[in-house]
């Protein structure tokens, strides 16, 4: 009988989700003049399109050496091809799945037969997700510290605010799972295991202060490499105003598209990097044009992870 009631709740939810996407994709699109911002895109030009393609490569390898350190922190190891090849398969999944961190489940999923202890996989991943959102709100933080003034002040508030709750989170994250696993024992003692097991990974070797703070470096450089992958085009654009905008409020906007209220963070990203660009002077067009160039990026590596997946069928 709760299976018949429950039943009809995922559509609902899903139909909700595209409602709000479409929504806030209409509210973006109403700030700007298109035509302006597609010029700006299709203008952009061969060299700067380049550089932007070098660093969207550069984004993935430095990615993948994180995975890669925290693993070993665990005592696993895989090889630098594979986890990159799986997080472009991750980022495929995270288009075509409704949520923004689908794809943190399928590359967890694909790599725990592979490891010795399949929670290892899951810790990894979630451990890596917690410290690239406090990497992306202390960069936030601190860029918006430097370039205070009266219409940046509440943005800074609260990615401050961002911070120090994820930072929270982080050294407590052991405490929910465990509790998790307590609930879990009445249904399933398998589960009640894995979350017990990524309670311990949390608590064990991932608990360190060397840890946290290679981690976390490594984190800051993925992020500042990603983040970069869109300053060619201020360069593009003769507009340097636009680095403000994407190193201090596209990182705000990009810990907000975890929130799973929009299909896969669609509507969402868009609208909330062209709001909180307003404050820091870039025109409403320019930070549309940028979120476009982020999509690009990141559709590019989902190619990658498209080809990834039909080798393996070959």
């Amino acid at each position: 009988m709760p299976s018949e009631r429950q039943a009809p709740s995922r559509p609902v939810w899903r139909a909700l989700k595209l409602v709000v996407t479409v929504l806030l994709l209409t509210w973006a699109l109403r700030q700007i003049e298109l035509r302006a911002t597609l010029g700006a895109v299709l203008g952009l030009g061969w060299r700067a399109a380049l550089a932007a393609t070098l660093l969207t490569g550069a984004s993935l390898l430095v990615g993948a050496w994180r995975w890669q350190r925290i693993l070993r922190l665990l005592g696993e190891h895989l090889p630098l091809g594979r986890l990159t090849q799986e997080l472009a398969v991750a980022t495929l999944y995270n288009f075509v799945l409704p949520t923004s961190v689908g794809g943190d489940v399928v590359r967890g999923w694909r790599v725990a037969p592979r490891l010795k202890q399949a929670e290892h996989a899951w810790a990894s991943v979630l451990y890596e997700r917690l410290l690239g959102l406090i990497a992306l709100a202390l960069l936030a933080t601190a860029g918006l510290g430097v370039v205070l003034d009266q219409p940046t002040r509440p943005l800074l508030l609260f990615a401050g605010g961002l911070c120090l709750g994820l930072i929270a989170l982080l050294w407590g994250a052991a405490a929910p799972l465990r509790l998790g696993a307590r609930w879990a024992r009445r249904w399933s003692e398998a589960l009640a295991r894995s979350l017990e097991g990524l309670a311990g990974s949390f608590q064990g070797p991932l608990a360190s202060a060397r840890a946290r703070g290679e981690v976390l470096g490594w984190s800051l450089l993925y992020q500042l490499t990603a983040l970069t992958i869109l300053a060619p085009a201020a360069w593009a654009w003769s507009s340097p105003e636009l680095l403000g905008a994407i190193y201090f409020a596209l990182p705000v906007a990009l810990i907000a598209t975890v929130l799973p209220i929009t299909v896969g963070g669609f509507g969402l990203r868009e609208s909330l990097f062209v709001a909180l660009s307003a404050p820091l002077g870039v025109p409403s067009e320019l930070a549309m044009a940028l979120a476009i160039l982020w999509v690009a990026s990141s559709a590019l590596i989902a190619a990658l992870g498209a080809l990834a997946l039909l080798a393996e069928r070959r």
